[in-house]
């Protein structure tokens, strides 16, 4: 290699390595959910989508993956002692149109279908009692997630496929372990994935579910398990306690809430995967925030696949709404 060739090398490695030691952190982009609260993370725009009243306020907001509807908990009372009683209810974002569901006053998770069309639900009063509903129809699906080696299930996530259901559960005979499970509509049995740290809390699974974020009770930190190589990595390591995880649309982020104690400020940050920086997200802090983006593929039939797999499902009876 003559002279000009070698100075030739040399610049590009120079280059290339200063390209990498300065490269910048990618962009921002889509919105942050956080309650009635929807931020433009592109511009910083933010609107308020539901203003609180005197009879209650937005809780665990769910923008739908075709960013049409809001479903949200709405906490009655929230003046009162009693801070678990709400309805879970869903706001048409193009004519403010809002239809309470179904009253629960011992708390709730849901999830959005990745065709905006269905909500699954879990109550905290019954541990394995799972239900899907159509927001259009008001019709009904149960699902048992129940099995002699739970003592309670997680978070749900509704898999891209529509026709699988991930969630973490509780192991029984055991000091607080967890389990990451999934199992597909209409079958018995779930799929045992792996065994996740103890005192897991906030388990997320990752958009392209191949990851779970995941934080627990005894630790400060935010964690990820990884199917692909079966282990476990701790993601951000911080003398704050660390809850609510959750991902960016794209699955190179994942967000999590910083606060020094219950009832302190909270401070929202993300981590980059590819590059381990960590970037301040703009909100103000409130439990369950999501980072959500347009859908870029068409989704599956969810009701298609409902039918198939679960049959025409029971429509909620008036008695039944609000409950």
């Amino acid at each position: 290699m003559n002279r000009v060739n070698e100075f030739v090398v040399l610049i590009f490695v120079f280059v290339f390595l200063g390209s990498q030691a300065w490269a910048k952190v990618p962009a921002f982009k889509g919105k942050l959910v956080s309650s009635a609260l929807i931020i433009d993370l592109e511009s910083g725009r933010s609107k308020i989508v539901r203003k609180p009243t005197a009879d209650g306020r937005v809780r665990n907001s769910l923008l739908s993956p075709d960013g049409q509807i809001l479903a949200f908990r709405y906490e009655l009372n929230p003046d009162s002692n009693n801070h678990s009683d709400g309805e879970l209810r869903i706001l048409d974002l193009k004519t403010y149109e809002e239809t309470p569901l179904f009253r629960d006053k011992w708390g709730f998770d849901f999830e959005w279908s990745p065709d905006s069309k269905f909500l699954i639900y879990k109550r905290a009063t019954v541990p394995f009692g799972v239900k899907i509903f159509q927001i259009r129809t008001f019709n009904q699906w149960d699902l048992d997630l129940s099995s002699p080696g739970f003592k309670g299930v997680g978070n749900l996530k509704w898999e891209k496929d529509g026709e699988t259901i991930t969630y973490g559960a509780g192991i029984a005979g055991t000091e607080n372990q967890g389990g990451y499970y999934r199992i597909k509509l209409g079958e018995k049995e779930s799929t045992f994935i792996t065994l996740l740290p103890s005192y897991i809390m906030g388990e997320v699974l990752s958009p392209d579910d191949t990851m779970v974020a995941f934080t627990t009770f005894k630790d400060t930190d935010l964690f990820i398990y990884d199917f692909k190589t079966d282990s476990v990595r701790t993601l951000g390591r911080t003398r704050k306690s660390a809850h609510f995880p959750f991902w960016s649309p794209d699955g190179q982020w994942v967000g999590v809430e910083l606060s020094n104690d219950i009832g302190q400020p909270w401070e929202v940050v993300a981590w980059n995967l590819p590059t381990g920086k960590k970037r301040a997200l703009p909100t103000e802090g409130w439990e369950n925030n999501q980072w959500w983006y347009p859908q870029t593929e068409s989704p599956v039939d969810c009701e298609k696949i409902i039918l198939n797999r679960l049959g025409p499902g029971k429509k909620l009876t008036e008695a039944e709404i609000l409950k």
